[in-house]
C-alpha cells in the first residue's frame, strides 16, 4: 500500500515533486480533524454551518457555555437521526429511554500556583459567538439566501491582574460582550500565591419566539495565562499531597505507588469542568511558562516493551509476535503455544 502524498507545485523547469507525509503527520491530522468535529470550529475560524443545522449547540458536542440557567429539553437531544432527509435506510429510529431535560454549564475555568515573587500575571481569553445572518453562499431551494450560524470569533485584549490577597470582581473580558465576563480569587500561601480563574457566561436566555437563542450562547471558549515577560512563574502545589498517616496499609501502598511511578510527572494546574495544559520551557522543568484551559486534552503514550523470557522464565517458548499469530492456520488455534 502507498504512503499518501501532497502534491507541491514544481518550481519552472523542474519536475513534480511529492511530500511523502510521515505516520507521525497522518497522525496528527486525523486527530485535528477528530477534535474539530467535536469542538469546532471544524470549517476555520469564520465557519457557516450548514443551513439545516437549526441549532449551533447541536453540531458540537463539547465546549459550550450556556447562557445563565439555560435548560435544553430533552426532546430537543433525542432521536436526531428522525429529522433526515430521504437519503439512507428507511424507518424511524428506534425507542429508546427519553433523555430528560439538562443544565448546561455557564463557567468554566482553572486554579494554579504562582511563585511567591511574581507581581502581575497575564490573562487572554477567545472564543465564538454563531450568529443567526443570511448565507452568502447557501442558498433555499427557492434560489433566496439561506439563515445560517456563522461564527464570530471573539479575540479578548490581554488582561494584567496584579497579584493580590481577595476576590477578583467580575469584569468583562470584551468590550462589546459585556456580559462574557472574568471572575476569580487569588491567595497568598507557603506555596505561592493560589490563583483561580473563571470565564462566566452572564447572558440573559432568550425565550421569546423567533429570537436567535444561540447567540446568547459561547463557544470554543479560552483561557491563557502567562507572566508579564513570559518567565517560568507557575509552580507545583507542594503542599496538596495526600495524607498518608490517615490511609488503611492497603490505600496507602496502592498511593505510595502511585506517587513513585508518576514522579516524573508534572501538575501546574487544575481545571475546573474542564482540562488544562501547562507550556514547559523543557522537559521535566519545575516550571512552567504558560497555563491554559482544553476542552479535548492529548496526552503521548510511551511506546511499551512487551515482556519477553528474559523478565520472566514462564514466557520460554512462547511466542508473542502479532504477525506470528496472525499468519497461525485456523487448525492451529488449540490454545496452546505457537512456536
Amino acid at each position: 500500500m502507498s504512503t499518501p502524498s501532497t502534491f507541491i507545485p514544481p518550481l519552472s523547469g523542474t519536475s513534480p515533486v511529492l511530500a511523502t507525509k510521515t505516520p507521525s503527520n497522518l497522525r496528527d491530522e486525523l486527530t485535528d480533524m477528530v477534535i474539530r468535529d467535536l469542538l469546532g470550529p471544524a470549517g476555520g475560524s469564520d465557519e457557516e454551518l450548514n443551513q439545516h443545522e437549526d441549532h449551533a449547540y447541536q453540531r458540537y458536542l463539547v465546549g459550550m457555555l450556556a447562557p445563565k440557567a439555560s435548560e435544553i429539553a430533552g426532546g430537543e437531544t433525542d432521536e436526531l437521526a428522525a429529522a433526515g432527509g430521504d437519503e439512507g435506510e428507511e424507518g424511524a429510529p428506534e425507542s429508546g429511554v427519553p433523555a430528560g431535560s439538562t443544565y448546561f454549564p455557564s463557567s468554566m475555568g482553572l486554579s494554579f500556583v504562582v511563585a511567591a515573587e511574581t507581581k502581575e500575571i497575564v490573562v487572554k481569553a477567545e472564543w465564538g459567538q454563531y450568529l443567526r445572518v443570511k448565507s452568502a453562499n447557501q442558498q433555499k431551494k427557492d434560489g433566496s439566501p439561506a439563515n445560517v450560524w456563522k461564527r464570530n470569533p471573539v479575540i479578548a485584549p490581554a488582561m494584567t491582574l496584579p497579584l493580590k490577597d481577595g476576590h477578583i470582581p467580575l469584569r468583562p473580558l470584551h468590550s462589546a460582550h459585556p456580559l462574557v465576563l472574568l471572575q476569580g480569587r487569588m491567595r497568598s500561601t507557603s506555596d505561592g500565591w493560589v490563583v483561580t480563574l473563571f470565564i462566566v457566561n452572564q447572558q440573559e436566555e432568550r425565550r421569546g419566539h423567533g429570537e436567535p437563542k444561540d447567540e446568547v450562547w459561547v463557544f470554543q471558549p479560552k483561557l491563557r495565562v502567562h507572566g508579564a515577560e513570559n518567565q517560568s512563574i507557575f509552580v507545583q502545589r507542594k503542599s496538596a499531597k495526600a495524607d498518608l498517616s490517615k490511609m488503611d496499609p492497603l490505600t496507602r501502598e496502592e498511593s505510595e505507588t502511585l506517587e513513585m511511578l508518576y514522579r516524573h510527572q508534572r501538575e501546574f494546574a487544575v481545571g475546573h469542568g474542564i482540562s488544562v495544559h501547562a507550556t514547559l520551557p523543557e522537559p521535566l522543568a519545575e516550571r512552567a511558562t504558560q497555563v491554559e484551559t482544553e476542552w479535548v486534552p492529548m496526552f503521548e503514550v510511551p511506546q511499551q516493551t512487551p515482556r519477553s523470557e528474559v523478565d520472566d522464565e514462564n514466557l520460554a517458548g512462547v511466542t508473542m509476535d502479532m504477525k506470528a499469530l496472525a499468519e497461525l492456520p485456523k487448525e492451529a488455534l488449540n490454545f496452546q503455544s505457537y512456536k
